[in-house]
């Protein structure tokens, strides 16, 4: 059943009536700075939300959802805010009110207001790659004497791109930078200290010390390489991602318009983890609310901790969190201490040992609410398998004890921590989920596939050759291949490799010849086909898909294809003639700086939740466990030196530490365990972390497991994996996604097409005629926008210019991009020839519905999306939705076709009728064809109303389909070959390779 506003009304009442007297005043403050100092597990999502609700309720006519801003640091913190929210005010508001983050918040008014951003709004962001590769070139190109070694020009390149992040961040263009060393270098020449204060051997009394101006001497090097770099990206039409920031700051503390446009829509901001803002995000929130009007009361709500603060090695300050006190000397501060998440012992704890450390020994305690025992233990093993083994054997038991697996947590310090610890669990069958980032290149699938790349590229490369040959990928028997190997290395002549696949005593064997044969056809292939297609024509044909589907773990795989599949494209759209031998040449430079192309695994919550302490964030579990608390890992870390940068930012210290090892600690409801080894996985002795000596000695346990226990890592590791065709994988995927009127025409034109591209989304790309409809619907809506603004319709060539404009922003691959604009530019033309006396402003453009809810039958409730290329205002007070198509005319469809977009245009009714409390009365849908007719060169348009009775049947077509879809029935059934397709065929096999992989 839907819910109405006297349901939110009551969720919100019902919440607010729990709060206790400090969180009852954070929400009702509405007006004005306010700063609160949130412990952990003291309310601070729950404030934050209930506050927003609170907003919309109580600050008049005029305040929309629009108006409100809410920042934050990571997605995953957007996604939760959004969903609590979601249950105060409703799911379409949740989505009106602005929940992003600062990056993405910059980034969107870039986009909207590119006209402000003239360096970077038409430009790319820079792959990480790319951003070496200028480094590389500018070192190699000049002489530098201090950022070079003599072995390598580019040893200090990850250095350089790290200290220029680091000025980026902090808002320091090359020009402040070069003030600034010019101040470091007076300063150190002022300072006593940098003279010798006695004779020596080779130095005068009052000599500078040698060396002691060596940090200045980079720094000047450094500010050369700097202004060359952003010299680079402006010629090569890029930035970076601290650009984004920069430039936003720039922008806004210097355009007094484009501020007041900013100000004038954020009537309320909220920052959420405060304490973890840099410089650079504060200039941000400063310029949002510095007003004159309003001077030093803005309505400013920070949320944050100083004792979480656990990313200043992001250049994130304690100082920038406790500076808004001095600035807002009015703002209200709220101290939240009482904590509804663990027992007082574990909060003891946590406060003896962040009351140790050297930066402050006056936090509050923190008083529990729950009166329960806590069960804390610290408990010290001889080896680290012993205490490995130990933690998973205490964790199964709680499982048989009927605990939930989600309710428990394994923290570690480093990713490659969880290697060991998921070893132990796979072979004691525990069940968990890997909350961590992987790096796609380090999958033995996803090496495999670049193998054979790299043997495409270049098959006369025998080694590469050979690994290609003993993998699975090649179809070649292993013992055939270990014979054909062997007789290769004692064969007399010096032909390679590929050239002895064809001997005679070869050739008999047929699946080498079959790799020969596969080998020189897609080596033809890739110089002949646009990357792209090739690439994903090459998992295909190569076996690939079937290969990695047939593993237990082939979501975690195909997510790895995907991630490497999204950067091949970002490459091609960036650099025109990018070819196989770019590719291998870009993937080598990952290895050769040791980068990872990191994908974020999606955990599905059900079992024991494996992650690093700084993920654990914002989470908390009834028993937690942090593992390998040992000196040189919490606390005790070697910095690595790289420059001394004039500005203020750190990499990390042991207070930084301490405060990561006391948001470890407080993640925990009920039990904390916390252990460590004498001795590491390879037998070197290790030292408890300094953090232990500062917990109750009486914790502190002796554990000494059997020896005879080590067997286990000889028993069979347990696949802990869903299958893509399984029950929970789908009906998880099916929630969390929302629907769309693509995605339903999908289904019904296919289950298996919506199975595969809207669920599992297998790597596609989009076809030249699809791009080409993309940036002539984007020309358009610029076109009707800027028209909009300036009162009246602009001219065919404006048209053509938004067109040229849109080419550029969209990233068309440059193989493209020729044909496209010739064949757009005159169908644009002749469009705006027939239609320009009809065209009108009386329209709302760019109405991008994100998130309206469905009540299905079952009770069950998912999000409708869907983007309106434009509404045209009736007198009468109704709307036209007008749905500009590419391709071919009405004319030309197949009956499917046209019931296909007659339920887009039903859909479109659905959404409106409950977007904005149905302010848009929508009657009719024109479907726009912005392409003549191939024949008779006429352009069409067709209209299409809508009845209730069409509401009515879509309704139920939505629910047959989520009925159909949730109980997965629609993949027992027998496939309708009807189209005679050849990707439907592919997906009947892939579907049972799945099939059979999960059985």
């Amino acid at each position: 059943m839907k819910k109405n506003k006297n349901d939110f009304v009551h969720a919100f009442n019902e919440q607010y009536e729990l709060l206790n007297v400090q969180q009852k005043k954070a929400v009702d403050t509405i007006e004005g700075p306010v700063i609160v100092i949130a412990g952990p597990g003291t309310g601070k999502t729950q404030i934050l939300t209930l506050r927003i609700a609170n907003i919309l309720r109580s600050s008049g006519a005029g305040i929309e959802p629009e108006n409100i801003l809410a920042l934050t640091f990571t997605n995953a913190g957007v996604m939760a805010m959004r969903a609590r929210l979601a249950m105060f005010i409703g799911a379409e508001d949740a989505y009106r009110v602005n929940i992003c983050t600062f990056h993405s918040f910059c980034e969107d008014h870039i986009a909207r207001f590119a006209d402000y951003f003239p360096a970077i709004a038409y430009a790319h962001v820079a792959s990480e790659i790319e951003r070496i590769h200028i480094v590389e070139k500018i070192l190699s190109e000049n002489d530098f004497a201090v950022l070079t070694t003599f072995a390598s020009d580019h040893h200090y390149t990850k250095d350089i791109l790290w200290a220029i992040d680091q000025l980026k961040r902090e808002g320091v263009s090359p020009d402040d930078f070069l003030v600034r060393i010019d101040l470091q270098e007076k300063a150190i020449l002022a300072d006593p200290e940098s003279y010798f204060k006695r004779a020596t051997k080779n130095n005068r009394k009052g000599d500078l010390k040698i060396g002691v101006l060596h940090p200045v001497e980079k720094n000047r090097e450094l500010e050369k390489i700097y202004r060359a770099y952003q010299q680079y990206l402006q010629e090569e039409g890029l930035y970076d991602f601290a650009d984004m920031i920069m430039q936003f700051i720039i922008v806004a503390e210097k355009n007094e318009e484009f501020a007041s446009i900013l100000r004038e829509q954020y009537h309320y901001i909220l920052v959420d983890e405060h304490q973890d803002t840099n410089d650079g995000q504060n200039r941000i929130i400063e310029a949002l609310t510095d007003q004159l009007y309003i001077g030093d009361s803005p309505n400013l709500f920070t949320v944050g901790d100083d004792k979480q603060a656990i990313y200043r090695f992001q250049g994130a300050s304690v100082e920038n969190f406790l500076r808004f006190e001095k600035k807002y000397p009015k703002a209200i501060v709220i101290k939240l201490e009482d904590n509804y998440r663990s027992a007082q012992g574990i909060l003891d704890e946590a406060h003896t040992l962040i009351s140790s450390g050297d930066s402050d020994k006056n936090h509050k305690e923190l008083t529990a609410i729950k009166k329960e025992d806590a069960h804390i233990r610290v408990i010290r093993f001889k080896t680290y398998k012993d205490e490995l083994i130990s933690i998973a054997e205490d964790i199964k038991s709680k499982l048989e004890r009927g605990v939930e697996a989600s309710n428990i947590a394994v923290f570690y310090r480093e990713h490659h921590n969880v290697i060991y610890i998921k070893e132990v669990f796979e072979k004691l069958n525990i069940p968990f989920d890997l909350i961590t980032r992987q790096n796609a290149l380090q999958d033995n699938d996803i090496k495999k596939l670049i193998t054979l790349l790299t043997v495409i590229d270049d098959p006369l490369n025998d080694q590469n050759l050979a690994a290609l040959l003993l993998s699975d990928l090649s179809r070649v028997d292993i013992d055939d291949a270990i014979t054909l190997l062997d007789a290769y290395r004692h064969a007399p002549s010096m032909q390679g490799l590929y050239t002895f696949f064809l001997a005679k005593e070869n050739a008999k064997k047929a699946s080498v010849l079959a790799l020969h044969a596969f080998i020189k056809k897609q080596k033809e292939l890739s110089q002949e086909m646009f990357l792209v297609e090739f690439f994903e024509n090459l998992i295909r044909e190569s076996g690939f898909l079937p290969l990695i589907l047939s593993r237990k773990d082939h979501i975690s795989t195909l997510e790895k294809l995907g991630r490497l599949f999204d950067e091949l494209k970002e490459c091609v759209m960036q650099r025109e003639g990018f070819a196989l031998h770019d590719l291998i040449i870009y993937l080598d430079t990952f290895e050769k700086y040791g980068l990872s192309m990191d994908v974020v695994r999606n955990a599905h919550g059900r079992g024991v939740q494996l992650m690093t302490a700084h993920g654990s964030k914002g989470l908390e579990f009834e028993h937690v466990y942090i593992t390998n608390v040992v000196h040189g890992l919490w606390g005790g870390k070697k910095k690595k030196e790289r420059f001394q940068l004039p500005i203020d930012t750190c990499e990390g210290d042991m207070e930084d530490e301490r405060r990561l090892f006391y948001v470890a600690i407080t993640r925990a409801k009920k039990s904390l365990t916390i252990t460590y080894a004498q001795h590491d996985h390879a037998g070197r002795e290790k030292s408890p972390s300094l953090f232990i000596s500062d917990l109750s000695a009486d914790l502190i346990d002796m554990e000494t497991p059997m020896s005879a226990q080590y067997d286990i890592f000889f028993l069979p590791r347990m696949s802990q994996a869903l299958s893509l065709v399984s029950v929970e994988f789908i009906r998880d995927k099916f929630l969390q996604t929302p629907l769309s009127a693509t995605a339903l025409n999908n289904y019904y034109d296919s289950p298996l097409k919506y199975f595969f591209r809207n669920l599992v989304r297998l790597p596609s790309v989009q076809s030249k005629t699809m791009i080409k409809g993309s940036i002539m619907h984007a020309a358009l809506e610029k076109f009707f926008v800027l028209s909009k603004s300036r009162g009246a319709i602009l001219s065919e060539d404006e048209l053509i210019a938004q067109f040229e404009r849109m080419i550029n922003v969209m990233r068309v691959p440059r193989e493209y991009s020729a044909a496209i604009k010739k064949s757009s530019v005159e169908a644009l033309r002749g469009y705006y020839k027939k239609y320009a006396q009809e065209f009108t402003i009386n329209v709302e453009l760019e109405k991008k519905i994100t998130g309206i809810p469905f009540t299905l039958d079952d009770g069950n409730e998912i999000l409708l999306t869907g983007v309106v290329d434009k509404m045209e205002l009736l007198p009468d007070g109704t709307v036209v939705v007008v749905d500009y198509k590419s391709g071919k005319p009405w004319s030309k469809k197949k009956k499917e076709e046209r019931i296909a977009l007659k339920r887009q245009v039903v859909f479109y009714k659905l959404l409106l009728d409950r977007y904005h409390d149905g302010q848009y009365n929508m009657t009719a849908g024109l479907l726009d064809f912005i392409e003549p007719h191939p024949q008779t060169h006429a352009y069409e348009r067709e209209k299409i109303l809508v009845s209730v009775e069409d509401v009515v049947q879509i309704k139920k077509e939505i629910n047959n389909f989520a009925q159909d879809i949730l109980s997965g029935n629609f993949l027992k059934r027998e496939i309708d070959h009807k189209y005679g397709d050849h990707i439907v065929e592919e997906y009947i096999t892939l579907l049972n390779v799945l099939t059979c992989a999960k059985e």
